[in-house]
């Protein structure tokens, strides 16, 4: 796939390709990729992109994701708009209650398929997701055989977190994952949110009108 591409010498081949195939059976539709699209290929193309620390967010699904969130609090698009303020403000309550739940969940909770003794430096350190990540670079070496490609550090510069050249390294030496290779991103002591005292007003009743409910939200600011 174009999007997917590693690297500029394969994205330049499949956009070839692409080509051939399209621009012949339907022009109109390679016209709109190549001048709409291509110009600005460093922004979405793999081989671009993973030069920069993005963390996994290369496209728009979680903002997808979160639009679908605040439908959900919302229902309704009628509301004015102190009650949309105060439902936008219960919805990341919410979330930051839930968010920091998991987190001291992740810090006291082991899970056994990251028993490894490789991931002994990490546990209720970094979260169960960047231990995911670390396991599945972990079984790409299981399953790679004995041939290795130079290591381009797509993975570690995209994901902050070590590729399995590095973890094939610690394997032979026989040395844990060290904390200091993780990017503070992964670390459950250093999400900000974690660190945020948030101060939950009590919701007023719906029938409150707009210019009560302004005058209780300056009250309470002022």
């Amino acid at each position: 796939m174009l999007v997917s591409s590693t690297l500029v010498e394969l994205f330049n081949a499949a956009l070839g390709v692409f080509k051939e195939t399209y621009s012949g059976t339907h022009p109109a539709a390679w016209q709109y990729v190549n001048t709409m699209w291509m110009p600005h290929k460093e922004r979405f193309v793999a081989c671009y992109i993973d030069k920069f620390p993005h963390f996994g967010n290369a496209n728009t699904l979680r903002v997808e994701g979160n639009h679908h969130v605040i439908k959900s609090y919302l229902r309704v698009g009628t509301f004015h708009l102190l009650t949309l303020t105060k439902r936008l403000g219960l919805m990341l309550a919410d979330q930051l209650v839930e968010l920091n739940a998991t987190i001291e969940k992740q810090r006291v909770h082991k899970t056994h398929r990251f028993g490894h003794s490789y991931f002994k430096d990490l546990i209720y350190k970094v979260s169960d997701f960047t231990l995911d990540k670390l396991l599945q670079q972990l079984k790409h070496i299981e399953k790679g055989g004995h041939e290795e490609k130079p290591c381009s550090a797509r993975f570690t510069k995209s994901w902050g977190l070590p590729c399995h050249h590095y973890i094939r390294g610690c394997l032979e030496t026989e040395t844990p994952i060290l904390l200091q290779d993780i990017h503070e991103q992964w670390l459950l002591d250093k999400n900000p949110l974690i660190l945020l005292s948030v101060n939950v007003i009590a919701p007023p009743h719906e029938s409150t009108s707009p210019r009560s409910l302004f005058m209780q939200t300056m009250t309470t600011t002022l």
